[in-house]
């Protein structure tokens, strides 16, 4: 497909994301996939849509939605207190590096979510008192799934019913991320949060000093800024996809972990909102 045309149909394409009123985190990052999808076997085009000027007036249309949807979207952390985080920003930060599995702080950050997620979101001084024997993996032989619950008298006991269960295969299995995230803990410090240590060399990635609960209060906000998500999410914003998912699976039974995972997946054919286009 020549520059041209390829130009003409993202100017067409941007144009219908604006009047759906696609959030401009989302559609900030169409052109850098676009390259990588085109600058890739089979294709090999070398282009890079965002700074070619063949795409002058795709990208003009881009800058501006996102500058104006930025500004009126900025909103004081007063106002978040019950706003809850979109499905369309969860998703965002399950693909971000900010919750790679590859770095300490991202395997934090992506266990941290997870644990809100799946177990119902806990209080700073819950997340700060958790400890590494706060979570049993135990197997559930109906389903053949593992699965993670918590067994620590300092949570309250509605909790404790929680199942995080395993999706074998799904790279954004928590299970796996949480095995990972075990297997990297630092041994001196029975800490379930440790700080990391951001050269993750060797195979220890964490500092025995457990995570402050100031750090614990402003947990999802930190992890949403890299991201580019400019809207304030208190922690308490993941409260309602899992009440939402109780709703639907009040027993908390291998298909409530399921459906969670659809949602964060893009995979949740209720709530998809996902926009796709063959170029």
């Amino acid at each position: 497909m020549l520059p041209l045309y390829l130009n003409s149909f993202l100017t067409e394409f941007y144009q219908t994301c604006v009047r759906s009123g696609l959030p401009s985190n989302i559609l900030e990052a169409y052109p850098s996939e676009i390259s990588r999808y085109l600058n890739n076997p089979p294709f090999n085009r070398n282009i890079d849509i965002e700074t070619h000027p063949e795409f002058i007036s795709s990208s003009q249309i881009l800058r501006s939605w996102c500058h104006n949807f930025d500004v009126s979207s900025m909103a004081a952390p007063d106002d978040a207190v019950h706003r809850p985080i979109s499905d369309e920003h969860l998703q965002l930060l399950y693909r971000s590096p900010c919750m790679s599995c590859d770095t300490p702080e991202g395997l934090q950050n992506k266990v941290w979510v997870d644990v809100n997620l799946y177990f119902g979101v806990l209080s700073r001084k819950m997340l700060r008192q958790l400890e590494k024997s706060s979570f049993i993996l135990e197997v559930d032989y109906d389903n053949d799934r593992r699965y993670y619950r918590i067994a620590d008298e300092k949570i309250p006991k509605d909790r404790h019913m929680s199942r995080m269960y395993e999706q074998p295969g799904n790279q954004l299995c928590p299970v796996q991320s949480m095995l990972h995230y075990y297997s990297r803990l630092n041994p001196s410090s029975e800490a379930f949060f440790q700080q990391p240590d951001k050269s993750g060399v060797g195979s220890v990635w964490y500092n025995p000093t457990p995570v402050g609960k100031n750090v614990h209060s402003g947990k999802l906000s930190t992890i949403c800024r890299p991201c580019g998500i400019k809207l304030y999410y208190r922690n308490t914003a993941l409260r309602a996809v899992y009440r939402r998912i109780h709703a639907h699976s009040p027993d908390y039974t291998f298909e409530f972990s399921k459906r969670i995972l659809r949602i964060v997946s893009g995979e949740d054919e209720e709530n998809n909102t996902n926009q796709t286009f063959i170029i």
